[in-house]
């Protein structure tokens, strides 16, 4: 008989991802064509940055920002992903991807030919382009992703681009505690991602009863037994 009882289990490791919004947009000049209406990439809203490029063309950065984060103390960054909602009335598109860490364009610029002709999202994988991430530089309000749109197609066609955010990838600790106030009852602490399973075990003999579940599963991305 165990009373009044609180004892962690165990520590692993989760998988997880957050997506920030951005709440800061901003046209950097030195592109051949700017960005219109760029604010209008802070939501999903059908009001659109536009950008009319010929072939060869590349437009200007748009710089975003204040993304919304609260990554956890000691998680690790792997990857950083552009979700880019956007159409074109062209053809073939390259995008350019970078990272913002600090309030400047930093590591390497990440390179995704696309063609959309109706709005969709466009997922541009990064990593982490040569840099190093913690949990306090992208949570930080400085810390962002900066996107460029390139013409790979003959013709003057109009890009627009309806929103864009940014997909962070990590690696956090869980744990898991199990307590009980009285003879027989349980009940989990800090469960998150895991199923807990209860057996009874007998030190006299070393023999283990058959298990039974305890509470229900919250399912976390690449997480569980």
């Amino acid at each position: 008989r165990n009373n009044g009882i609180r004892a962690p289990l165990s520590t692993d490791f989760a998988a997880l991802s957050t997506i920030g919004t951005p709440a800061t947009a901003t046209d950097v000049a030195g592109g051949d064509v700017a960005w219109g209406s760029v604010g209008n990439v802070l939501a999903s809203d059908n009001a659109y940055a536009t950008a009319t490029m010929t072939y060869l063309q590349t437009s200007d950065w748009i710089q975003v920002s204040s993304l919304g984060l609260a990554i956890p103390a000691g998680s690790l960054i792997s990857n950083i992903s552009a979700l880019i909602e956007w159409k074109s009335d062209g053809g073939s598109d390259m995008l350019n991807t970078q990272i913002i860490k600090g309030g400047t364009q930093q590591g390497s610029v990440t390179a995704y030919q696309s063609t959309v002709s109706t709005e969709s999202v466009t997922t541009v994988t990064m990593g982490l382009s040569g840099l190093s991430l913690t949990p306090a530089d992208v949570n930080a309000t400085n810390f962002g992703l900066a996107f460029r749109i390139s013409s790979l197609v003959i013709g003057s066609f109009l890009r627009s681009i309806d929103q864009i955010k940014v997909q962070v990838d990590y690696t956090s600790a869980v744990s898991i505690s199990v307590s009980t106030t009285t003879p027989g009852s349980f009940a989990t602490t800090s469960l998150s991602g895991y199923q807990l399973y209860m057996a009874y075990y007998n030190p006299n003999t070393g023999h283990v009863g058959n298990r039974f579940s305890i509470g229900g599963r919250n399912t976390v991305p690449g997480s569980g037994y």
